[in-house]
């Protein structure tokens, strides 16, 4: 029974190689290959002939000359294209590549990258390393490498799989809750996740756990749609940026009576602001409400400085001789501590070398 090709319509051949590819490369014409078996339906008896045809220049020589090696030495020909893998994979791929794959593979962190291009290069050295392992040990792996204000999100939300996980990012849906806090309420969903950093008001550059569009929150009965990015604010909820504030269009803004007018549906809405959270220069009640919620802070008073030493401190004279005596103890260090006669140090056994060995290959106790 003769098995016949599977004619698709569409020109698709086994591209060819002269043994001049980057061993990344090499990896991606391997895996062409087998894309190419598997759509046009090519037996397993004609893959290692059709490969064959499609090898140029020295890697042609090299393979007609491992054929008549095998055939001196009596051995089996190569009959089946995982064979010709293993073969073409031990001549020209370096031996540290695959080391240093699993090495990069190991130390993959997402840090600038967006979780697209994260999960990109997650999954190509998956496939590189070819590591067989449980799927809860794969997830791990995924989650470690990316930024934890990122993970703490998707941790959340059911999954079993990686495939799982990956189109939880990729469907851009994750409920995030109900917030009904500093007299503002709203529900809202992160509807995509960021794909670079971004630069907020203050300066600073954040990375945010997602973007949120069209996020309705109500703030003092009135209603404002706007799109808002996740992070962290301390002990703010919302703040609304200068974009939301232009979208307003022509408004009122009295500083002095902490209030923001202006005109929505034809009617005049008046936000109030809370005068307790402002900033007193004289007001120690606001100082100590900020310092409760803030559970920290800075106290800064101006005291009167003395011209002398001896005048700030209030210290017996028998106390100050002994300060004079032993100024040199009391100095601020500005180097390392000199050598005295019993220094700090771990003392190994004799005959017993320092370990150097990577972590994993420990025993366990």
């Amino acid at each position: 029974m003769t098995h016949k090709v599977k004619d698709l319509g569409i020109k698709i051949d086994v591209p060819e190689f002269d043994g001049r590819l980057q061993p990344d490369d090499f990896i991606d014409w391997l895996c062409t290959v087998g894309r190419v078996f598997e759509l046009k339906d090519i037996p397993n008896d004609k893959r290692v002939k059709l490969v064959a045809i499609k090898l140029k220049k020295h890697v042609s020589v090299w393979w007609e000359n491992l054929k008549r090696q095998r055939e001196r030495e009596g051995r089996r020909k190569i009959k089946t294209w995982d064979k010709m893998c293993r073969e073409l994979k031990h001549k020209f791929l370096p031996e540290h590549y695959r080391q240093d794959t699993f090495i990069k593979f190991h130390n993959l962190k997402q840090k600038l990258l967006s979780v697209e291009e994260y999960t990109i290069d997650f999954e190509e050295l998956l496939m590189k390393c070819d590591i067989q392992e449980p799927e809860e040990q794969t997830i791990a792996r995924y989650f470690g490498g990316l930024n934890t204000e990122v993970s703490n999100v998707i941790q959340l939300q059911p999954y079993w799989t990686l495939d799982d996980v990956i189109r939880l990012f990729e469907s851009k849906r994750c409920i995030l809750g109900l917030a009904n806090q500093g007299g503002f309420m709203a529900t809202f969903t992160i509807m995509g996740l960021l794909t670079s950093p971004r630069l907020v008001g203050n300066g600073v550059i954040e990375h945010g756990l997602g973007g949120c569009e069209e996020v309705e929150i109500l703030v003092q009965g009135i209603s404002i749609v706007e799109d808002f990015l996740v992070m962290e604010l301390g002990r703010y909820e919302v703040v609304l940026g200068a974009r939301c504030i232009a979208s307003l269009g022509k408004f009122e803004g009295d500083y002095n009576a902490l209030s923001l007018s202006w005109m929505l549906n034809g009617k005049k809405v008046t936000l109030h602001g809370d005068p307790s959270l402002g900033r007193s220069r004289d007001s120690a009640k606001v100082t100590l409400n900020a310092l409760r919620n803030n559970e920290e802070g800075f106290l800064v008073t101006p005291v009167f400085i003395a011209d002398s030493i001896e005048a700030q401190l209030s210290v017996s004279s028998a106390t100050l001789a002994i300060l004079q005596q032993f100024e040199d103890v009391f100095q601020s260090p500005y180097s390392l501590p000199p050598q005295r006669t019993h220094d700090h140090a771990i003392v190994l056994k004799d005959g017993v070398e320092i370990p150097n060995i990577r972590p994993y290959r420990y025993p366990h106790y």
